[in-house]
Parts: C-alpha cells; sequence; structure tokens
C-alpha cells in the first residue's frame, strides 16, 4: 500500500516544518555537549571549531549538488534520502573514538541536512497561495532557532544522565524513522530544463543585482550566526562560569524563545506588509528592509553581551538580540526565491545555501577557536560576530537601494 499524498498546504507546512524541527535538533546537539566532547577526545579549540566546518564543508558541497539534481529527480525521493543520511551521521557521531572519525561524521551530517534545505522551502512556494507565503515560511523557519533550543536542552540533558554518546544516539534515531515521511509530498510540478546546463543557471543568477547582494549580506550575517550559536555555550560555561547543562540550557531557552518570536514576528510582517503593496518588486523591499533595520537594531545589543560578567546579564540581552536577529528568518528567504524567477528557485536555494556557507559560517567557529587558542580568552575571539552582522545590515541596505529601482524601472515601463 502506498503512501497517501498530502493535499492541504497546511499539512504541508506542517510536516515541513516538523521535519525542520529533527533537522535543527541533530545539528545543535554537538554545540550542546561540546565541552564533554572536547575533553574526552582530547581536541584542542581549533579542532572543535573544525568539527561544525566538517559539517559546513558536506553541507555547501551538497546543497548545489541536490539543487542540480532537483532537475531530472523527485524531490520527495531526495528530501527522504537527506533526512535518512543526516539521521544515520548523527548516530555514527555517537561511535567517534578521535578527532577524524568525528570530523568524517558530522561532515556526512551536512551532506544530508543539505538535500533538505534546498528543496524545502520550494515546496512551500509552490503549494501555498501568496498571501499566506510569509506565515508558512515562518512555520517552517520558527523550527530553526526551536530546534536548535531542544538540541541544546536535550543533549545537554542527555549527556547528563546518559553521557554525551547517548546524546547523538536518540537524536539521531528519530530521524530514521522519520525519512519516509517526506514521502507524502506532493512533488512539485516540474519545469522544462531546456537547454540550459547547471553553469548557465549560476551564472543568470549571479546577474540579478538584488540575488546578489542579498547572498552577500546573508553570507555575513551567516558567519555571525552560526560562530555564535556554536559557541555560545562554551562562552557561557567557561567564561561566566557555570555547569555546561545550565550554560546549554540557558543559551537553549533564549534562542529558542527569541528565535520562535522572532520568526512569528518577522513572517507576520512581511505578509502584512506586503498585502499593502502592489506585489512584484515591492515584495523584495518589504523582506529587504526587515532583514536591514533588524539586524542594524541587533548591532549594540550582540556587541554588549559579551561585555557581562554574568550568565543572567548575557541572557537578558542576548535575548532581544535574538528576536531581532530572527525576524529576518522567513524573509530573507523569501526575497532569495521572489529574486529568481521560478524555474530557477531551486537552484538559487541551493546556490545561497552553498554561498553563506562557504563565505560565512564554514570559517567562524574555527576563526574564534584560533583567537581563543592564542590569546587565552574566548571573549575576545567573540568580538567579531557585530562586526559581521554590520557588514550584513549593509549590504541588505544596497539589496534594497537595488530593489527599489528595480521596482521604478518596472513602473516606469507601464
Amino acid at each position: 500500500m502506498g503512501i497517501s499524498v498530502l493535499s492541504s498546504p497546511s499539512r504541508v507546512v506542517g510536516l515541513l516544518a516538523l521535519l525542520n524541527l529533527v533537522n535543527y535538533v541533530d545539528r545543535y546537539v554537538l554545540a550542546a555537549i561540546l565541552p564533554r566532547v572536547k575533553g574526552d577526545l582530547g581536541l584542542t579549540d581549533t579542532q572543535s571549531g573544525w568539527l561544525q566546518t566538517a559539517f559546513l564543508v558536506g553541507y555547501l558541497v551538497a546543497s548545489p549538488a541536490f539543487a542540480v539534481l532537483a532537475r531530472t529527480v523527485s524531490r520527495r525521493a531526495l528530501l527522504a534520502a537527506g533526512i535518512f543520511i543526516f539521521g544515520a551521521a548523527t548516530v555514527a557521531s555517537g561511535y567517534a573514538q578521535g578527532f577524524v572519525p568525528m570530523l568524517v561524521a558530522r561532515a556526512v551530517v551536512g551532506v544530508g541536512e543539505a538535500s533538505y534545505a534546498a528543496l524545502a522551502p520550494t515546496f512551500i512556494e509552490e503549494n501555498v497561495a501568496p498571501q499566506n507565503r510569509g506565515r508558512a515560511l515562518a512555520a517552517f523557519y520558527v523550527m530553526a532557532p526551536v530546534g536548535a533550543a531542544v538540541g541544546f536542552v536535550l543533549g545537554a540533558q542527555i549527556e547528563k544522565h546518559l553521557g554525551w554518546r547517548s546524546s547523538f544516539f536518540m537524536t539521531g534515531i528519530p530521524a530514521i524513522a522519520l525519512a519516509l515521511t517526506s514521502l507524502a509530498l506532493p512533488e512539485p510540478e516540474r519545469s522544462p530544463v531546456g537547454e540550459t546546463s547547471a553553469l548557465d543557471d549560476f551564472r543568470a543568477l549571479l546577474a540579478l543585482p538584488v540575488y546578489r547582494l542579498n547572498a552577500a549580506a546573508y553570507t555575513a550575517f551567516t558567519f555571525a550566526i552560526g560562530g555564535f550559536s556554536y559557541w555560545a555555550p562554551t562562552f557561557v560555561s567557561r567564561e561566566l562560569g557555570v555547569s555546561i547543562a545550565q550554560a546549554a540550557g540557558g543559551f537553549g531557552l533564549a534562542a529558542g524563545l527569541g528565535g520562535l518570536l522572532g520568526s512569528v514576528i518577522g513572517g507576520v510582517a512581511y505578509d502584512r506588509r506586503r498585502s499593502a503593496s502592489r506585489g512584484g518588486r515591492d515584495d523584495l523591499s518589504v523582506g529587504l528592509e526587515l532583514c536591514a533595520y533588524t539586524t542594524f537594531a541587533s548591532l549594540p545589543l550582540v556587541a554588549g553581551a559579551f561585555l557581562y560578567a554574568t550568565a543572567s546579564s548575557f541572557y537578558v540581552v542576548v535575548a532581544p538580540a535574538l528576536v531581532l536577529l530572527f525576524t529576518s528568518n522567513a524573509p530573507v528567504n523569501a526575497v532569495i526565491m521572489r529574486s529568481a524567477p521560478p524555474h530557477l528557485r531551486p537552484q538559487a536555494m541551493g546556490v545561497t545555501i552553498a554561498v553563506i556557507h562557504l563565505f560565512g559560517d564554514l570559517w567562524s567557529p574555527p576563526l574564534v577557536g584560533f583567537v581563543s587558542d592564542r590569546t587565552g580568552s574566548l571573549r575576545t575571539g567573540c568580538i567579531v560576530f557585530p562586526i559581521a552582522l554590520l557588514v550584513a545590515a549593509f549590504f541588505w541596505h544596497r539589496a534594497l537601494a537595488a530593489a527599489r529601482r528595480l521596482n521604478t524601472e518596472s513602473a516606469a515601463l507601464k
């Protein structure tokens, strides 16, 4: 008996959101238990940072590959395969006996997650009515901070009672079990591939000024968020003097609540402001305004967080900063898809994912670890985060200006 295909847009979004939750739980378990893994495997801070980079290498190499495969292969099948792979690799992380086996396992986790990140948003774009897409994307992307929070808390608690290896086992196995559920998604209608190659598609995307500038901003943003999320529990534990479980649990709660609120605000604000506009290029301006202004507003909070000497003060400042930062979740991904023609949207997502990680958080975890090893201060290494966010706000303002020019030119031709 075959798997029934979901026909309701709300059920499609619900299933994708559930799978995204599992995705992010798996991704952030390592950050929650990193001090214990570091101690048991005898790692330096630099090697600890490279574990996240290995994940991102697999992620960024596989993302455009899955986007190209989506031109000819079932997207449902690619999603199912990816979810199974990242679940199995998470379990394998629990068996690692040294730096190299853990490095390889984390890279394979990245390969599996790449299929989901590149393809899942396109199911929302093609199954949800335009007036509801902001909320649908918010429901999907809110699972990133919620999943991260669950990963931090669950990973730390499992480690506390059963050991860090069990943290990987008990979060990876559910992903394996859920892999088949993605086959219930409706297969999107396939646009004609035509004579264009993957290289032609890449060139076409780079020729789009809004897409290009948005990708640059998102890269700097990802550099900051990726490194910050990875090192924050260790920073709180080491620099502010609390236990690993308390540090992971406290940051997980702040990330979960801040991310939940920010993602909902971003999705609702995008839909409401979009409905008041005329559509078309205005969609891009609405999304880019939200990204630029909220990122800029977060700068003093992110910079100030690392000046405090107590964990409670750190969380008080970080929580509103995360609300502001996660407000861009739905808008930035809407901009990625709306800035590209329909037949290039899977490629637009895949290329963006590759770029933001290749030039973003591929480097921030090991860079912070390197500075920490050399200076003896993790606090010093974290200075790079507000600097990267300032760069992100700058490029989003540039993208906003480009979108407004396009809107003016389009209106003049009517």
